[in-house]
């Protein structure tokens, strides 16, 4: 009984009908399930980083400026030393001048050398302490690396 199931169901007609139904959700089904990961230029993340900073204040909490700078990783299209880019760009911890621990987040946000290569001085740091904004960019931080003033 079940070889004559089997049978009829790899009949020609079932087998049209088949092939079909995997074209259909090929076509239409599949593309739907792709996430919305694209390519994105180093000039977007740019642009992108400098229109949220302005939405930043301190005292914000870190889970709420990741929120309004985005926090993703994409492919970069415009770039040969890059395959993708993180935002925020790069995560240390330093020591601040009363030994207490800082959370750093860098973020790209201007292109300098104009040579392809995401350096130091075109990020801007967000410091936290205790999960809390206390300060950023250059005023804040002498250097890249965190040495306080």
């Amino acid at each position: 009984m079940s070889t004559e199931i089997i049978r009829r169901f790899l009949s020609p007609r079932h087998t049209r009908a088949l092939f079909l139904a995997v074209v259909v959700f090929a076509v239409f089904l599949l593309p739907a399930c792709e996430t919305s990961r694209k390519e994105i230029t180093l000039q977007d993340v740019r642009e992108w980083n400098r229109k949220n900073i302005r939405n930043i204040s301190l005292g914000m909490s870190k889970s709420f400026v990741l929120e309004v700078m985005e926090e993703w990783d994409m492919p970069v299209a415009d770039s040969f030393q890059y395959k993708s880019i993180s935002n925020p760009f790069r995560v240390e911890m330093i020591t601040g001048p009363a030994r207490q621990s800082w959370e750093v987040l860098y973020y790209y946000v201007e292109d300098k050398n104009k040579d392809g290569l995401i350096t130091d001085d075109e990020l801007v740091p967000f410091v936290f302490e205790n999960d809390q904004l206390i300060g950023w960019g250059g005023d804040f931080l002498e250097g890249p690396k965190g040495d306080v003033k």
